[in-house]
Formats: C-alpha cells, sequence, structure tokens
C-alpha cells in the first residue's frame, strides 16, 4: 500500500521519538558506567619552542605540550599570577642560559607541573640559576628569589647551576613554597645551593612532601632540604613518598646550610622512631661549621614508615644522609575474610611480589584480583604500590568457558573483551535502530 509523503513523515516522526526513549530507558536500565573524568581542557597546545615559551609568558592558566620538545637552551618564564604546565605524554629538556633558571618561577608566581598521560621533563639551569625556579645575577646584585612551586605527577629531573637551588632560588635567593605529591623526582643543586630551597646565602621556605618517589643530592655546602650555604631551614612536612637525601659538606640534610644557624622544623607523619647510622659519601669538608638539622616532630597517625638519619657532628667529614621511606599494607578480601599477603607492607613505589594461591569453594574459579571490591578495576603485578590497597578474588563458574573469538577479530588481531552494561544498551539501541530502518526499506520496496 503506498502512502503519502506527509503521512510517512506524520508516522516517522513519533517512531523516532519512541526509539529516543526507548535508548534512554535501555541504557538507564543497564547500568550504564559512569562517564569517565574529562581531562583538563588546555588553553594553549604547544607543538614548537616558540608557542611554548610564548604560552608561558600569557596569561592563559593550563600550557600543554602537543608534542616533545627537546634539546632547547633557553628558559621558560611563567608569566601571569599561576600557571599549570602539562606534558600531556611528551618530553620537554631544557638547559639555561648563565644567569637564568631553565624554568623560571619569579617570586609572586606559581607553577604546577603535572603530566596526564605520562611525560618528561629535564631542566637543568645556567650559572646562578635554578633547574626550575630563580634566576641570579650577582654581577648586578639580582638576588634568585622564586615563586610557588607544585608537582603532581611526571618524570622529572632538575639540576642547579652554580651557587643555586635543583628546585627553589637561584643566587642569593630566598625559596618560596614547594609541594611534592606524586612522580618520579631527581634533583641535584649547584654548589652552595640547596637542593630543595635556598640558593647561594638564601632561605629554604615551606615543603610539604605527600607522595613520589624523590632523590636530592645537594651541592657543595648546601643542605639537602633547607637553606643554601649560610641560609635557614624552614618548615617541612613529610606524610608519604619515598626520599633519599644526601646533603652537601657540613650542611644538614633537612635544615639550615654550612653555617646557617636556623634549623626550621620536620614533622614526619606516621614515624614512630628514627634509627641513627653512618651512611653518605666521603668529601673534603672546608673549616664551615655544621648547619643545624630541622627540629623533628613526630606523629603516630598515618600509614607506617622507616627512617635512616645519619648522626653527625662539628667534626664530621662526611655529608648528612636522610632516607624516609613510606609502606602501605596491602590485603587480600577472600569471600570476606581478610589476611596479609605475603610481602606486605609494600615500599612506596614498590609492587606486590606475588599474589596468593587461593582455593575457590563449590565449582568457581579465580577470575581475577580486583581492587576495591568485588566489581572493581583489575589488579596485576605491574601496578606500583601507592596507597593502602585491598584486593577482592572474583569468581567465575569453572564450567564457563571463553567466548569464542570471532572471525573478525582474528581477522584484525584484536583480544575479545567484556562488553560493561552500558556499551551493551548502546550496542542494543543500535541493533533495534538498524532494525527498524530495515523495516521501512522493505515497507518502501512492498509499495
Amino acid at each position: 500500500m503506498y502512502l503519502p509523503t506527509t503521512t510517512r513523515l506524520a508516522l516517522t516522526a513519533p517512531l523516532r521519538a519512541t526509539l529516543a526513549a526507548f535508548v534512554v530507558a535501555v541504557t538507564l536500565g543497564a547500568g550504564a558506567a559512569p562517564a569517565a573524568v574529562a581531562a583538563p581542557t588546555c588553553d594553549v597546545t604547544a607543538l614548537e619552542w616558540s608557542e611554548l615559551s610564548a604560552a608561558m609568558l600569557s596569561e592563559a592558566e593550563r600550557v600543554c605540550l602537543g608534542a616533545s620538545i627537546t634539546g632547547v637552551v633557553g628558559h621558560l618564564t611563567v608569566g601571569g599570577a599561576g600557571k599549570t604546565l602539562d606534558l600531556n605524554g611528551f618530553d620537554l629538556s631544557v638547559w639555561g642560559e648563565d644567569r637564568h633558571a631553565a624554568i623560571e618561577v619569579p617570586a609572586g608566581t606559581s607553577l604546577t607541573l603535572e603530566a596526564t598521560g605520562g611525560g618528561s621533563l629535564i631542566a637543568t639551569g645556567g650559572t646562578e640559576g635554578a633547574g626550575i625556579g630563580g634566576s641570579g645575577d650577582s654581577r648586578i646584585s639580582q638576588y634568585g628569589h622564586s615563586g610557588s612551586i607544585t608537582i603532581l605527577s611526571g618524570t622529572h629531573t632538575f639540576a642547579g647551576g652554580m651557587s643555586s637551588a635543583g628546585i627553589g632560588a637561584g643566587w642569593g635567593g630566598d625559596a618560596g613554597p614547594v609541594v611534592i605529591s606524586g612522580g618520579t623526582v631527581t634533583i641535584t643543586s649547584g654548589p652552595y645551593g640547596a637542593g630543595i630551597g635556598g640558593g647561594d646565602g638564601g632561605d629554604g621556605a615551606s615543603v610539604t612532601i605527600t607522595g613520589g618517589v624523590v632523590s636530592i643530592e645537594a651541592g657543595y655546602l648546601g643542605a639537602g632540604i633547607g637553606g643554601g650555604v649560610y641560609g635557614a631551614g624552614a618548615d617541612v612536612d613529610i606524610s608519604g613518598g619515598r626520599l633519599s637525601i644526601l646533603a652537601g659538606c657540613r650542611a644538614a640534610t633537612i635544615g639550615a646550610g654550612a653555617a646557617g644557624t636556623e634549623s626550621g622544623t620536620l614533622t614526619v607523619a606516621g614515624l614512630s622512631a628514627a634509627s641513627a647510622t653512618g651512611a653518605g659519601t666521603a668529601q673534603s669538608c672546608s673549616d664551615h661549621p655544621v648547619g643545624v638539622g630541622a627540629e623533628t616532630g613526630l606523629t603516630e597517625s598515618g600509614p607506617g614508615v622507616s627512617a635512616v638519619m645519619e648522626s653527625r657532628d662539628e667534626t664530621a667529614d662526611l655529608p648528612a644522609w636522610t632516607q624516609i621511606t613510606y609502606f602501605y599494607e596491602v590485603l587480600g578480601n577472600v569471600d570476606g575474610v581478610v589476611t596479609e599477603i605475603d610481602g606486605s607492607p609494600v615500599a612506596y613505589g614498590d609492587r606486590v611480589a606475588a599474589l596468593p594461591d587461593v582455593a575457590a569453594p563449590d565449582s568457581r574459579r579465580l577470575d581475577s584480583w580486583r581492587i576495591n571490591g568485588p566489581e572493581g578495576p583489575v589488579f596485576d603485578l605491574t601496578m606500583s604500590v601507592t596507597a593502602p590497597l585491598t584486593l577482592f578474588a572474583r569468581w567465575a563458574d569453572a564450567t564457563e568457558s571463553a567466548p569464542e573469538q570471532t572471525p573478525q577479530l582474528a581477522a584484525t588481531g584484536a583480544a575479545p573483551v567484556a562488553v560493561p552494561g552500558g556499551a551493551a544498551a548502546g550496542l542494543l539501541a543500535l541493533g533495534l535502530a538498524a532494525l527498524i530502518w530495515r523495516g521501512r526499506a522493505m515497507t518502501g520496496r512492498s509499495r
């Protein structure tokens, strides 16, 4: 039977509305997975050095790499009050010119470093410039004070030039606040500068470390975290991560630089006792008096932690050395019975050595270990432990066999994957739409 066009349109409009409502209902009823959190929007995505340099000076708040930029001799300067630099899965390496930090964060500004999808940064300061932070110039008595620096993720290597910190101030400058909450961060300072903190003659500022693998080696006479030579320490709070700190000769690992007299404070969460050993690397020391270490405050809350701190006095010929490592408990939950997994607790950033061999009751088999619950993400032995962890045993029917791979999948070499509820609902809706379209096509042919 032939239907006029207007009649067919009148029929298809309600059909479309019904189909749309059905798709929504099926998707919600199938328990669609929550939408993934969208990555932060980039104000500028830089593909080359000139674009990156201009973006860092601009008022853009979030600057992302769009390609790797390496081997540059120059410097980036933070413009505006605050900025985020996202490596965005790419690599960046910068060598600063003399009297410049590789990445300048002037006093009064702030920079947050992030690595969405990974990425690495190498920043090496020129003479009197920090790896990241302040740029000093002794020729014109320009002190290299630095602003606020935060590191959230990524792999970073910072090296200060002569008289400058790895992270912090350049020549003669005082540091701004530093926060590290993740990533792998390797820091070295030039002679007379702190690893994190002040430049030659400059003071440290507050440092907060809540996570990450952090290795610090200070240059001659500089504190690991704190003051450059003659400089004061500040307040340091540590509540997570894995730290290895080597001070410059006659300086404190955390506290004042050589000849400095103001120590600052050190608070370590979860630490019940510190043991003293004689670890360190021999150096030839000058007659500078030893910088004083920070007064340590201990708290009993938080995860387990071990600390090894070298004891020393004014006659010591070894630089001070400190190691602070947090350990996190890893538990297994098998049908509500919670037990510790062998090798637990695990040091921050390390991996679980082996998962327990458990026997399933009845006719079930172990399907996988899941994080935070039987329906959580799959856990495997390649994952690093950076927080307390409970793994749940998820069972499957031992008689179930894996679904056969379709010829199409085999042809592409793609592995078969389970379809989550939301995706299954979407496929069902697409199938329904195709069926309706096929019916309409057949109706048209029957006219």
